[in-house]
């Protein structure tokens, strides 16, 4: 986990007149996992999405292995190893299972490489081979979610970024899914983790950064923050 892979510096964003984030510093470094921690409307989802340059930012420098990535449009970051799996989960719930992986690997030109891909989403991911041919809308809440991170991973990014991973979910799927997570980083992929589910989200992740009001207000390891006062009386009841 020595070498930086992400690394944003002062980054700040607004909507109109109203900013979102200020100044926000952190970095992520290769194989970790990373929870974004705070309540609904504190900026981590905006946060995602300036990263993968769905957002633009007023202020500051996104930076990835030492190349700024702040000006390149979302599509070259793609290719640079950012993927986005959005709170919405972001499928095509009239295409079936595999057509919605082939739209996840718009970039990858290898026939070769994308078909490798395609076996190693189905290798973590066996329901969704099984139902390949399926529409997509006809998913269970938990398939669907599966799908959406198997789409994400068919470009073989560096970087996953997961928004809500156990929204509208049973318990029994979350912890199905973070069993998965765990997998996924196995393979070689660093992750940033966004959910509402603090105990669970610290419980797979290496450190976490909180967020208030658009700012970062508390970092640190995993352990730590699960273990902190405030993280405890904030996030868990206690």
């Amino acid at each position: 986990m020595d070498r930086l892979l992400l690394e944003i510096d002062g980054l700040s964003a607004a909507y109109g007149d109203l900013q979102v984030l200020w100044d926000l510093s952190l970095k992520i470094r290769e194989q970790e996992i990373v929870a974004f921690l705070g309540a609904n409307g504190a900026g981590k989802s905006t946060l995602l999405r300036c990263i993968t340059g769905l957002k633009s930012i007023s202020h500051g420098k996104i930076s990835m292995e030492g190349r700024d990535l702040s000006e390149l449009p979302p599509h070259r970051r793609v290719n640079e190893g950012l993927v986005l799996v959005p709170e919405e989960r972001g499928i095509f719930p009239d295409l079936s299972v595999e057509d919605n992986l082939r739209v996840g690997g718009y970039t990858v030109a290898d026939k070769e490489k994308l078909a490798s891909s395609f076996e190693w989403v189905y290798s973590l991911f066996p329901v969704l081979k099984d139902r390949r041919r399926q529409k997509a809308g006809s998913l269970s809440g938990g398939e669907q979610q599966m799908l959406s991170i198997g789409k994400g991973l068919v470009s073989r990014p560096k970087l996953l970024l997961l928004d809500e991973l156990s929204l509208g979910l049973a318990p029994v799927v979350v912890l199905k899914l973070l069993e998965l997570i765990k997998k996924i980083h196995q393979e070689g992929v660093t992750l940033i983790l966004v959910d509402q589910n603090v105990e669970k989200l610290l419980s797979v992740s290496h450190r976490g950064y909180v967020f208030e009001n658009g700012r970062i207000v508390l970092e640190g390891a995993a352990q730590d923050l699960l273990n902190d006062p405030r993280t405890k009386k904030a996030y868990l009841g206690r």
